[in-house]
């Protein structure tokens, strides 16, 4: 009779999956793993500004190695620049790192030594910023690290990623935003930005030193996961948000509601004798930021929306301009109240420079 434990394992390491922990003493396996890097990715959805030694080693398998590439022609594939309201099919010289040519120019300009690739099938865009990753370090690599995090964010076309402060211990300290950032620098392949907790250690109870984080380096607060109950605890932060100007990114649940819901409230959840969810339990707490974030002009980002009533309200809420100040244009508004709904969607995991502003995400 086989020993399924011991043969699982054996398909593991084959593969080249590890367990994350000691589990192999149990009869039972973890649900997630962690893999053991240097493998070749199969695909790429994305040919732009992936590290190049592992897009030209990974993906064409040409035996550069680890040789960092500076000067490249990219042919064939599709180019999209929507600065510059570009998307066609053409070519792209690459020269000491910086884009020489794109076009018909870009293949005259190439010199016979230059690197070539044909990357037909594939987009060449400027790369794909993330404003919602969990990297799960520190403390829970067992579900993902920054090494694995960033490579898969790479492999997809993102060059920039916003972590989530929702870690064992949480980001809500300047040594553990040091952390994270010596260990993307060594360990990550893309941009690795950083956001810090509202409260200290998630819990809602008492905010986290706001100053301190963003002197650390973060760019946005957030209770990731957690939704602050108290809404006078949030004013505060949001206070503080503005004074040193960074997003306040907000989970929208107001527990009372919502309660111990599994699914969406309404016919099915009744049909099945499921404890519904309703909509109002996100609505209630996004109707809340809009009061607080027009209080103190925060600019304020409600993150993974789901209910159509608070889209509703993100479009009727009225939001605060800015004075055009060459300076420092978020410090300072003219009080115009205006209904118009911001279109400056949270991009660049960095203050929006017409802030405040309210905008929303789906799932």
């Amino acid at each position: 009779m086989i020993d399924a434990v011991k043969w699982l394992k054996e398909v593991e390491r084959v593969a080249g999956i590890e367990p994350a922990w000691l589990v192999w003493k149990t009869r039972t396996l973890p649900l997630s793993y962690t893999r053991v890097t240097g493998q070749k990715p199969t695909h790429h959805a994305c040919a732009v500004n992936y590290p190049l030694d592992t897009f030209f080693t990974y993906r064409f398998g040409n035996g550069l190695g680890h040789t960092r590439v500076n000067s490249f022609l990219l042919t064939n594939g599709r180019v999209i620049d929507p600065a510059n309201h570009f998307d066609a099919t053409a070519d792209v010289l690459v020269v000491n790192g910086k884009i020489a040519a794109v076009g018909g120019e870009a293949s005259a300009k190439a010199t016979p030594s230059t690197v070539r690739r044909d990357v037909t099938g594939l987009v060449v865009c400027p790369g794909l910023i993330d404003s919602h990753v969990h990297l799960r370090e520190p403390g829970q690599s067992a579900k993902e690290s920054i090494a694995t995090g960033t490579r898969a964010a790479a492999r997809g076309g993102f060059t920039s990623v916003l972590c989530m402060p929702n870690t064992s211990p949480s980001i809500d300290s300047a040594s553990t935003v040091a952390l994270i950032d010596e260990k993307a620098a060594r360990e990550g392949i893309v941009n690795v930005f950083v956001s810090g907790a509202i409260t200290k250690d998630i819990k809602g109870e008492e905010l986290a030193p706001i100053g301190s984080l963003k002197k650390a380096g973060v760019v946005a607060i957030t209770d990731d996961g957690h939704c602050i109950q108290n809404h006078e605890l949030m004013r505060r932060a949001m206070e503080y948000a503005k004074m040193f100007d960074l997003p306040v990114l907000d989970h929208c649940q107001d527990y009372h509601l919502v309660s111990d819901g599994v699914m969406h409230e309404g016919y099915w959840s009744t049909l099945l004798g499921l404890r519904g969810w309703p909509s109002v339990g996100e609505e209630a707490i996004v109707a809340r930021n809009i009061l607080l974030a027009e209080l103190t002009q925060t600019h304020l980002h409600c993150q993974h929306l789901s209910a159509a009533g608070s889209i509703r309200l993100l479009k009727e809420a009225p939001i605060i301009l800015p004075s055009p100040t060459p300076a420092s244009p978020a410090a300072k508004h003219s009080g115009k109240r205006t209904a118009r709904h911001s279109s400056n969607i949270f991009r660049k995991a960095t203050p929006c420079p017409l802030g405040p502003s309210i905008t929303p995400t789906t799932k």
